[in-house]
């Protein structure tokens, strides 16, 4: 929806938005430097300028250690994970001739917008997330997020596993070059 800067003016900003599989190091481009309204703190933002719908696999195994450790070595109540989204703004302060480029960055797992009660209003209500330069927080994100997921997944029908199932470990980078897969040796 927009950014709200704490400690710079500035004069535009942009973003980028990536998500990343929590089974996989690459990342999935959603959006490359959109541009972003920059708010004032008491001013609401206007409208939304970057809306993606996509459909990310639900992870039930092969989890990336790293991902794994930080859920305490178990996977959640839920039995599976979404990922991530990475958000990059691109942040210039000054003039033309005395431009600044900043990075402010930010990741928020999915998982903690999923839907129930909360479904809706998360989609309407406009969140502050936090965004970092360092360790240092710089600003923030105005954001409406939803996270829908399919009848089955949500009690209100019977599971059908076969929607589902987890990707096999014969396609992507692994075949495209034509290696062996992991898992076969």
């Amino acid at each position: 929806v927009g950014i709200i800067p704490l400690h710079s003016s500035a004069a535009s900003a942009s973003i980028s938005v990536a998500w990343r599989r929590p089974d996989s190091i690459f990342e999935l481009e959603l959006a490359a430097n959109e541009p972003l309204p920059v708010c004032q703190p008491n001013v609401a933002a206007g409208f939304p300028v970057v809306k993606h719908t996509f459909y990310p696999k639900l992870v039930t195994e092969n989890v990336l250690p790293g991902i794994f450790q930080a859920y305490g070595g178990q996977m959640p109540a839920s039995g599976f994970l979404l990922g991530g989204l990475y958000f990059c703004v691109t942040l210039q302060t000054g003039t033309d001739q005395e431009a600044q480029i900043e990075l402010w960055e930010t990741v928020l797992g999915l998982e903690s917008f999923i839907g129930g009660a909360n479904n809706t209003a998360n989609a309407n209500n406009t969140i502050q997330v936090p965004l970092r330069k360092y360790k240092d927080v710089m600003g923030h994100l105005l954001l409406q997020i939803q996270v829908t997921l399919p009848d089955q997944m949500t009690g209100n029908q019977q599971p059908d596993n076969s929607a589902m199932q987890a990707l096999p470990a014969t396609d992507g980078l692994v075949s495209l070059v034509g290696l062996d897969s992991l898992a076969d040796g």
